[in-house]
């Protein structure tokens, strides 16, 4: 758990939740109020968080105790990753000893300010793995595809 402090939102949370019904269901109702969850097929929301929960692949950020925001992520590898990146093939996990790639998958804040904090803790916690992750406007439109530097040891 990681604690902040940003003006003018107030103290912050970050922290890992257990793999629980309760959890699950608390991530399923903060997301799919929005969009573009709120248009997904529920078995595959469900089943990403599910996975994201159980492999500790997931941060979330709370407000005074309340959801703020939430980032989930997938350990594959590059060639995998590029052709995802490119659009012509799915993104698909491989074991996290053998991953060099994190694809933040799932990455949702109300407020624009909360991303970073969320983003900084997933990188944290995938030293030496190289990230990406599609932008997609709520309109469901992409916007980009980014490849991000390497995090440190």
């Amino acid at each position: 758990m990681s604690a902040g402090q940003d003006a003018p939102g107030g103290a912050f949370e970050i922290r890992q939740l257990r793999p629980t019904h309760e959890s699950l269901g608390l991530l399923v109702a903060f997301l799919s109020a929005t969009r573009p969850f709120s248009e997904f097929r529920s078995r595959v929301l469900v089943r990403a968080l599910q996975q994201q929960l159980e492999r500790r692949h997931h941060v979330c950020l709370t407000r005074d105790g309340r959801f703020a925001g939430y980032c989930g992520w997938l350990l594959t590898s590059r060639e995998i990753g590029d052709r995802w990146l490119r659009d012509e093939g799915e993104l698909s996990s491989v074991a996290d000893d053998l991953a060099d790639v994190v694809a933040c998958t799932i990455v949702f804040c109300p407020d624009r300010r909360d991303v970073l904090p969320l983003i900084r803790q997933a990188r944290a916690r995938n030293p030496g793995r190289l990230a990406i992750f599609r932008r997609d406007r709520a309109q469901g439109d992409r916007k980009s595809a980014v490849r991000n530097m390497r995090f440190g040891a």
